[in-house]
């Protein structure tokens, strides 16, 4: 099941209009200066070209990635803890359903 979970995580993108591509790269545009002003994100102009900016989580948004990390690996326990093995496949098939309905959506 947990497999599943990261698999929902990393699904790719489907093909996207350019105007849309904008769009969401102003908005990560944004998200990461917000990230910035908040102590999370550190960022750093390349020395070699002036134009290139390189983010990194600084300690704060490394505590919080770790402390986010925990409470994901323990949500994932609580839902699995004290299944059957036949609630277990259910939930599985469900994931899966579900890994498919993303990997379907928008084409």
């Amino acid at each position: 099941a947990l497999d599943y979970y990261y698999d929902l995580l990393a699904l790719k993108e489907p093909p996207m209009r350019i105007l849309y591509l904008l769009t969401r790269q102003f908005k990560l545009l944004l998200e990461v200066q917000s990230l910035v002003k908040k102590g999370y994100v550190d960022r750093e102009r390349s020395e070699k070209d002036r134009r290139v900016v390189y983010i990194s989580l600084s300690d704060k948004g490394r505590k919080a990635y770790e402390h986010h990390a925990k409470f994901h690996r323990e949500m994932i326990h609580a839902t699995i803890n004290g299944l059957s093995t036949e609630e277990a496949n259910v939930l599985v098939k469900a994931l899966e359903n579900l890994v498919g309905f993303f990997r379907d959506w928008n084409h």
